[in-house]
């Protein structure tokens, strides 16, 4: 019957705690292990493990005393190495060297199932199946009770499922320090957040006790840092889980470059959140009359993604600064500001879900819809078209816009001070209508062969009608004389009409 291999818990006088693999013979009879020797690589016994089980003893020769002395120290021998061997060494070194290897160890023991026992002196030779630790699957976590009654006090427990372990007066053994990885009492726990720093306390002392003077800040500092990361019982200091009915806070304010862009921020109460920060658990101090509560939420992931989901098929997109600009608007990674602008005015509807707020600078934009009122008075052979615009509550004659339109300038200072960006369709509607048109007050005076510009200020785009004309006139469109020997092109059919038109309206 071949050996098998064991694994022991031993204390070494300089280096701590350290995990020993062992080739024992086991006797199913009695159900003790009998030690036969040191597992070493160049045993026979070797050859007969599994891989799993041979990288377990790999990797414990690499902390063996003597490839320890010969990585940190110039000496010969074991003793002399020990003797001279600093403190500052083994902290700085050597003790996170042998945790390294001692944390993949403890992985291949935990997939393979390889016993543990403690050893607690060389002498032990034996056993028991009874005496193995228990190695833990899932990891543990710590659970702090704190009582605020005549005095402060709290505690720990380790958890691990339904089972916990109060530390106070246990046996301790760390194996590993961060994440810690430790013995406690006749159980092998893992944590995943825990440095086993915060551990060592707790098996000194029942519970810590906290000064009076220290407690207000203590609940500040390390209670809420505990709320946050850690599970909590409270024993005097109320603690509720807070409603909050979050807002998306849409901000225009400068980047770097000091153009507009627009972050996005989620309100929870009187607590700002960017998109990016990460989702865990939110806590809260409240004082009132010199009482603590301590509130905790969580954030509403789902919301906050559909909020951004929003934005993004609505037209825009996120800068590499996570600050979100006009999809296919960054040249040379700047964002378009004029495009940011003109798409707020644009969807007034989308950004109803939204808190829009602009950040005070020397320069804020108008950010609201941009109306505007048009009417035409018809003489007999001209057009005036009245045109007033309105921003918001700001009423301005759309004659003041001519210069601007003509020299496509988008941005116009409204008397307010505000920043308005003109929206693109006026330069190709009311382009030929100012360029074309005489100014008269507050109307634009075109003369009626300007049908089609007309046209295209009161309506947006071309009528399917060659050109126009005054509907109490009955007229049929005459046809192109077939004398005239020549085939004439689109526009030239269009003027022979028009003049056809006049001809037989000009005396009505």
């Amino acid at each position: 019957m071949r050996d098998s291999l064991v694994i022991s818990l031993v204390q070494h006088p300089s280096f701590g705690y350290m995990l020993q693999p062992l080739f024992a013979s086991f006797c199913p009879e009695t159900e003790v292990y009998s030690i036969t020797e040191m597992a070493r690589a160049d045993s026979p016994t070797f050859q007969t493990l599994t891989e799993e089980e041979q990288e377990i003893v790999k990797l414990a020769e690499r902390y063996s005393g003597k490839n320890l002395m010969i990585a940190y120290s110039n000496e010969d021998n074991e003793v002399e190495f020990l003797r001279k061997v600093t403190a500052s060494t083994i902290e700085t070194y050597i003790r996170p060297f042998i945790e390294k290897k001692q944390g993949r160890l403890i992985e291949i023991m935990q997939a393979t199932g390889t016993p543990l026992f403690s050893r607690e002196k060389t002498r032990i030779r034996d056993f028991r199946t009874n005496q193995k630790l228990e190695v833990l699957r899932e990891p543990s976590t710590m659970v702090f009770h704190f009582r605020n009654k005549e005095t402060f006090t709290y505690h720990v427990e380790v958890q691990n499922g339904a089972s916990s372990v109060n530390l106070h007066d246990r046996f301790f053994a760390p194996l590993v320090s961060n994440p810690a990885v430790a013995v406690i009492g006749k159980q092998l726990h893992h944590f995943v957040d825990i440095d086993e720093k915060k551990l060592r306390p707790f098996f000194k002392k029942k519970h810590i006790e906290v000064p009076p003077r220290s407690v207000p800040e203590y609940i500040r500092g390390f209670v809420v840092q505990c709320m946050k990361n850690y599970t909590v019982k409270s024993e005097g200091i109320p603690v509720f889980e807070q409603k909050h009915r979050p807002v998306a806070v849409l901000m225009l304010e400068p980047d770097f470059d000091l153009r507009p862009v627009l972050t996005l921020y989620f309100h929870y109460g009187e607590r700002r959140f960017a998109i990016d920060k990460p989702y865990k658990k939110e806590v809260e101090v409240l004082e009132e009359g010199g009482e603590f509560r301590i509130g905790w939420f969580y954030r509403n992931e789902a919301w906050e993604r559909e909020q951004v989901r929003l934005l993004t098929e609505g037209g825009l997109s996120l800068s590499r600064t996570r600050q979100f600009i006009v999809s296919g608007s960054e040249r040379e990674q700047e964002p378009d500001s004029i495009a940011l602008i003109e798409w707020i005015n644009q969807h007034g509807e989308l950004l109803k879900s939204f808190d829009l707020k602009q950040a005070s600078c020397k320069q804020l934009y108008y950010t609201g819809e941009i109306n505007v009122q048009l009417d035409v008075d018809e003489g007999f052979d001209w057009f005036d078209i009245n045109c007033m615009v309105r921003f918001g509550d700001v009423e301005i004659p759309f004659i003041n816009f001519r210069e601007h339109v003509l020299q496509h300038i988008r941005e116009y200072v409204l008397p307010d001070g505000r920043v308005a960006v003109l929206p693109s369709v006026w330069f190709s509607r009311f382009g030929d209508m100012f360029r074309y048109g005489e100014i008269s007050r507050k109307a634009v005076r075109l003369q009626s062969y300007h049908f089609r510009v007309k046209q295209l200020a009161v309506n947006g785009s071309f009528s399917e009608k060659k050109f126009e004309r005054d509907e109490r006139v009955t007229h049929e469109e005459p046809a192109i004389p077939a004398i005239l020997n020549a085939t004439l092109r689109p526009y030239q059919v269009d003027g022979f009409r028009w003049l056809a038109y006049l001809q037989q309206n000009c005396n009505r």
